[in-house]
């Protein structure tokens, strides 16, 4: 899973993309790994805007 700590997708380590491509990828050739990994990127972003979203509801209701 990608760490909540990096601002943008494109600011993930080479190899971390390497793992979560090895994890992601069953039997889709290499050709589509970088639209494989955009689209895990868009996924990752409104996942984040989630949990942000979820933390900050909470703390702004104590």
């Amino acid at each position: 899973m990608a760490p909540l700590t990096y601002l943008e997708w494109s600011y993930m380590p080479n190899d971390l993309l390497d793992r979560i491509w090895k994890e992601d990828n069953t039997n889709a050739p290499e050709q589509y790994r970088i639209k494989c990994l955009a689209n895990i990127g868009s996924l990752w972003r409104g996942w984040k805007s989630r949990v942000k979203k979820k933390v900050l509801y909470r703390i702004g209701n104590r």
